[in-house]
């Protein structure tokens, strides 16, 4: 009898395939096994490499140094110094009170204030940024677990002046720039971090012997400007004796080259209220007493580019350039100008009261007759003012953004004038410009009509010594030649003999304009509610008209000894005007014999 096989017993052919499997197991996991031991060591092993590299080589940021700011003497305004960073991981700080109670002396800091960022999350903690080699060196001498440094650099600005607050600017905690040249050259100024490379073990120290590479980091650029810090001082000083004559809210001054568009200086003083305390008074602030409410102080607020106002007539020499330059009349175009006009319903008036005269075009600018100017403007139409107005650059920015907040004025769009807006803007009302931008129509025209844009910065030097900016500004005709020579004639007649007679100087042909607005209310109008007006005085013009070397704008708001340019700003533009010859060695004018010849 045959037995049958048995359920639960597994065939022969079951079992040469489980054999069969087993064996290809066998054979296949070592067989992988090995193929990966040979790719590993043998073949692509790039990924492995970079893990352990990754592991053992740390990567550390190498701060560049920050270019300098120097003034156009090459004196140093800001600069970066060397300081250190304390840091900690907390990671490997084995005991952090007590490692907190050792660091607290040495960084003059709270035991508790330290404990709390070592034992914060995370491998980094900043102990103390900034700190001097000697703190540093005393911080590493305790050699705690956990506890390192790293070099960065601190901004140092050497000058205490004016120039920091109003052209130079600041930094922040990275040593970015948030102010001023700061700021609107950080690109330049920043340079470019390296990297550092470098062997440690598990705990982050380096390994003495270990591979150690350096990519260097390459400082910034320099920044040149165009300021001459001394004589920066000297307008300051003249403009807050000046401001305190007179009793004014505030007065702006720039000097300047206009042959290069330099800015040789740019100053604000403004009117504060004194603080009930008795506070000591700075050197750039007047004295005063108990008594006196006020105190006059160099404003850091730029106000030479940041602030408009309504010129009044200091604005008519750029009307009559238009005028003339479009052949509209010449200097000896003779007209009947009456002492007042009546436009619509606005009444304007001379000065002072005379009689219908005959008046040519330079006696109009020379006693700065208003009916004269607007009969004149009216021929030259509204189409032709407003262009020319803009060829000067009224509405437009003219440093390129070297100063953050310039304020580009204000000029109405030429289809929102009314009947009355060519009367009004051709007396330099009606339109606000900053003092900058009203300078820059005196530099026109001692340029014999061509535009030279302002500049603060005069070059930017790179490491390698070379030149990378700023670019040259382009210079275009505003006005013809034969135009500009013949409006800087009449504004050396306005000084010789007419409403500018206090803004002379001995010895040197001086070329200028006053003006004298009514300052708006920001209610709007010109009327206070007591039914006063409160005015704004300019005077504006350059020197050796002959060869114009500088030129200057004095602007003072609200002056309380009189409302006139005349008696206000002409005499503080003379005194920048002697200061500027001394300083810069000023040639007197070819075309003077001698003392007292400019009609003072």
């Amino acid at each position: 009898m045959v037995s049958k096989p048995s359920k639960n017993r597994p065939s022969l052919s079951s079992r040469r395939r489980v054999f069969f499997l087993s064996s290809l197991i066998v054979l296949i996991i070592p067989g992988l096994i090995f193929y990966r031991l040979v790719d590993i060591q043998l073949l692509d092993n790039s990924e492995l490499i970079a893990r352990g590299e990754d592991q053992r080589v740390y990567t550390r940021e190498l701060p560049a140094r920050r270019g300098d700011i120097y003034d156009s003497n090459k004196d140093l305004l800001a600069t970066s110094l060397i300081r250190y960073t304390i840091w900690a991981d907390p990671r490997r700080v084995e005991d952090p009170w007590q490692t907190a109670q050792l660091l607290a002396p040495v960084l003059q800091s709270s035991a508790e204030t330290l404990h709390t960022k070592l034992i914060a999350q995370g491998a980094f903690s900043y102990l103390k940024r900034k700190v001097s080699m000697e703190t540093r060196d005393a911080v590493l001498a305790l050699e705690l677990n956990g506890i390192h440094s790293y070099k960065e650099y601190a901004r140092h600005y050497p000058i205490e002046s004016s120039l920091r607050s109003s052209f130079v600017g600041f930094v922040g905690s990275e040593e970015q720039g948030l102010g001023g040249i700061e700021f609107s050259y950080n690109d330049q100024l920043v340079g470019t971090p390296g990297r550092l490379y470098l062997e440690g073990d598990p705990n982050g120290n380096p390994i003495a012997l270990g591979e150690r590479k350096e990519q260097p980091a390459l400082p910034g650029a320099s920044v040149y400007l165009t300021i001459d810090n001394p004589f920066q001082f000297q307008t300051e000083q003249i403009l807050l004796e000046q401001v305190e004559q007179t009793s004014s809210l505030s007065g702006t001054a720039i000097v300047m080259q206009p042959s290069t568009g330099r800015i040789l200086s740019m100053a604000t003083v403004v009117r504060e209220e004194n603080s009930s305390s008795d506070e000591s008074v700075s050197a750039s602030e007047t004295p005063h007493s108990p008594e006196t409410p006020y105190s006059y102080v160099v404003s850091n607020e730029n106000r030479a580019v940041t602030w408009t106002y309504e010129p009044g007539s200091a604005l008519k020499p750029l009307t009559f350039s238009a005028i003339l330059d479009t052949d509209t009349a010449t200097p000896q175009s003779v007209r009947e100008v009456p002492a007042s006009l009546v436009l619509y319903d606005s009444l304007f008036e001379d000065h002072d009261w005379h009689p219908p005269l005959d008046m040519s075009v330079s006696e109009i600018l020379r006693i700065s007759s208003n009916i004269g100017t607007i009969l004149w403007s009216q021929g030259l139409g509204e189409e032709l003012l407003y262009q020319y107005l803009l060829r000067f650059g009224v509405g437009s920015e003219l440093l390129r953004q070297e100063l953050p907040g310039e304020s580009v004025g204000q000029l109405l769009d030429l289809n929102d004038w009314s009947g009355t807006s060519i009367a009004t803007i051709a007396l330099g009302q009606g339109v606000a410009l900053t003092p900058l931008q009203m300078l820059n129509v005196y530099n026109i025209i001692a340029n014999d009509g061509v535009q030279i844009p302002p500049q603060l910065v005069g070059d930017v030097i790179s490491t390698q010594g070379r030149r990378v900016g700023p670019e040259v500004p382009s210079q275009s005709q505003i006005i013809s030649s034969e135009t500009a020579r013949e409006v800087k004639d009449m504004l050396v007649n306005v000084v010789e003999s007419g409403t500018g007679k206090n803004a002379a100087v001995d010895n040197y042909l001086v070329a200028g304009k006053t003006g004298t607005a009514r300052k708006p209310l920001p209610t709007g109008g010109y009327e206070d509610e007591d039914g006063n007006y409160h005015y704004i005085t300019t005077f504006a013009g350059f020197l050796p008209a002959d060869n114009p070397v500088i030129s200057i704008i004095v602007v003072l708001e609200e002056p309380q000894n009189s409302i006139y340019a005349s008696q206000t700003s002409a005499p503080a533009f003379a005194l920048l005007a002697r200061e500027a010859i001394r300083h810069f060695h000023i040639p007197p004018s070819v075309s003077v014999a001698g003392p007292g010849a400019t009609g003072q």
